[in-house]
């Protein structure tokens, strides 16, 4: 993904699923957990994660990214 795109008032966290096993050259890659991760957003966007749900308990909109 290019977010070089997104004004500097936005910041993007790129957290994959524990199984996939990519060696990310992107600066958004992050070492916080998912949860801490969760606390601090204002959007999640996700595919069929379970995450979407944990986000609507905290009223977190969701988007979800259905690519196939």
């Amino acid at each position: 993904m290019d977010f070089s795109a997104l004004d500097e008032r936005y910041q993007c966290f790129v957290k994959l699923h524990p199984a996939v096993n990519l060696k990310s050259q992107n600066k958004w890659d992050t070492k916080m957990t998912t949860t801490e991760l969760l606390l601090i957003s204002d959007i999640i966007i996700t595919d069929y994660s379970s995450l979407a749900i944990e986000a609507s308990f905290l009223n977190i909109p969701v988007l979800f990214y259905n690519y196939d």
